[in-house]
């Protein structure tokens, strides 16, 4: 058997919900994100916004354009 515990009642986290303005930007309009912010998180919610993005560092933050 396995030494691992099942619990039951155990309340999930609450996801902390960012929301990015992808369906507002217009073609070469920009947002700026923290510097830690995932990159993937940002390329993943662009394509399910279904458009394309460019992303580089500006200062300690990232920048993220729309290009298509």
């Amino acid at each position: 058997m396995s030494d691992i515990k099942i619990e039951r009642g155990v309340p999930r986290p609450k996801r902390a919900r960012v929301r990015y303005p992808w369906r507002q930007l217009k073609m070469g309009d920009s947002f700026v994100v923290p510097g830690g912010t995932d990159r993937s998180i940002l390329y993943n919610g662009s394509r399910n916004a279904g458009i394309k993005v460019q992303i580089a560092k500006d200062g300690d933050k990232l920048r993220v354009w729309r290009i298509e």
